[in-house]
């Protein structure tokens, strides 16, 4: 065990495991749904096996597929629909069977970072002993494994060597840190061939994730988009939008759950109660107007 903790394999520390386990992991080596049967969430039950629903299964093929031209991904998804929690998935089966891998967490805050390494450290702590790698280091920002990989929690990865990134919320980012992280970060992972990066966000107005979507959308980069509509989450059906719309705004609903681009036309009602159709793109710009 790793400083005491039964639920953490040390450093060299040897198990004996059964043909059954043998082959379990090497399953699960090959299939990250082989291995999601063993990675536990926490529920209003408690901790249990992570359930996937279709629409997280379609997420999850498109994060891992192979495409050699395309090998970052950039995901829009509304709110509330488990995105980090897939991403954490993700990177623990990346950590678990790979080898010298540096897996970095950002966000626009390092507690939000920290949060989805500790989701990690929770559901590595379920894995069976055998199924896990000896722990070198076990903090609250780092994850350190026998097989050389480490996962790090971060609010700036600037001249780090990146193997795999995760991006968190990135439409949160401020402009000039995502303008410098795009000027710095990006280039270093286009240098190893290797690398990936998943950026995931709900949108926030026309800034630099709608850039980069609309670039991915229209082929101009090498990420690939992939795109989760709010009625994919089973119990989303329209009284749970005009719950939703009362509750909040239709122009913050299309953007946190619709994840409707700039040039999409939605109705809105004006000052007379009036309905009337107009862009993303110019709802944003009068609302700045109307703030100035």
């Amino acid at each position: 065990m790793f400083m005491g903790d039964e639920n953490l394999r040390g450093a060299g520390e040897k198990i004996l495991m059964t043909p059954e386990q043998m082959e379990i992991l090497v399953k699960c080596s090959q299939d990250i749904f082989e291995f999601v049967k063993y990675f536990y969430i926490c529920t209003p039950k408690g901790f249990e096996p992570m359930p996937l629903r279709d629409y997280q299964e379609r997420m999850i093929r498109g994060l891992m597929c192979d495409i050699p031209e395309k090998p970052h991904r950039i995901v829009m998804v509304g709110r509330q629909a488990g995105k980090t929690t897939i991403a954490t998935l993700i990177l623990t089966w990346w950590a678990l069977f790979n080898k010298d891998k540096s897996i970095f967490m950002l966000a626009q805050v390092k507690g939000q970072a920290l949060e989805a390494l500790s989701r990690i450290r929770d559901a590595y702590q379920k894995l069976p002993m055998w199924m896990q790698q000896g722990v070198v280091k076990w903090s609250s920002d780092t994850i350190e494994l026998e097989n050389g990989c480490k996962l790090r929690a971060s609010a700036n990865v600037r001249g780090k060597t990146i193997d795999y990134l995760f991006i968190d919320e990135y439409a949160h980012i401020p402009n000039k840190e995502a303008e410098a992280f795009n000027s710095s970060t990006l280039p270093a992972l286009a240098s190893r061939p290797d690398a990936r990066m998943i950026i995931v966000s709900t949108p926030l107005g026309m800034n630099h994730f709608y850039d980069m979507w609309q670039k991915s959308i229209n082929n101009q980069n090498n990420i690939l988009p992939i795109k989760i509509q709010w009625y994919d989450i089973p119990g989303r059906d329209e009284a749970w939008k005009k719950q939703m719309i009362a509750l909040t705004s239709e122009k913050q609903f299309a953007q946190e759950f619709e994840c409707l681009d700039g040039d999409t036309e939605v109705e809105v009602c004006d000052d007379n109660g009036f309905e009337k159709k107009m862009s993303l793109k110019e709802l944003y710009e009068l609302e700045m107007i109307q703030n100035t």
